[in-house]
């Protein structure tokens, strides 16, 4: 399963956003957003982009208490996930991020994080497992696939 907070940039999807979800329903690999986002900005973008059907949920930041770092969102999003499988854990899980507040939260909830440099430089995102610079260079390997 794989967690993919969809990184925005005025309002626009990132490069690599259509192949990359093409890869994922290929494997048919459950993808969900945990975003610091507000639900209607993240709806209003997905929507704009033709994307509204791709994720079986959405945590947004008007969902949680505490936003990122706390691990309080990917918990959140686990726990809705396991409402379709059940024996789904947070090791299982990759989370997609582009900050390193969203890597801290996201290793905070014991999932395996890959960082996108579009907000933040390599240097900035040294945490994740894997830094990539478009979402499109990802690889099925990379997934564990």
């Amino acid at each position: 399963v794989i967690y993919k907070q969809l990184a925005q940039s005025d309002g626009h999807i990132i490069d690599g956003v259509r192949p990359f979800l093409d890869l994922l329903n290929h494997h048919g690999i459950i993808k969900a957003i945990c975003s610091g986002a507000l639900e209607a900005e993240i709806r209003y973008t997905l929507s704009q982009a033709g994307l509204e059907e791709e994720f079986f949920t959405i945590v947004a930041a008007d969902h949680v208490l505490v936003g990122k770092p706390s691990p309080e969102g990917y918990n959140l999003t686990l726990t809705q996930l396991q409402d379709l499988d059940p024996t789904l854990t947070a090791p299982q899980c990759i989370v997609i991020e582009d900050s390193h507040w969203g890597l801290e939260a996201a290793r905070g909830a014991g999932m395996k994080t890959i960082a996108v440099t579009n907000s933040y430089p390599e240097e900035q995102l040294g945490m994740a497992d894997k830094i990539v610079d478009r979402l499109d260079h990802i690889t099925a390997h990379d997934l564990g696939l």
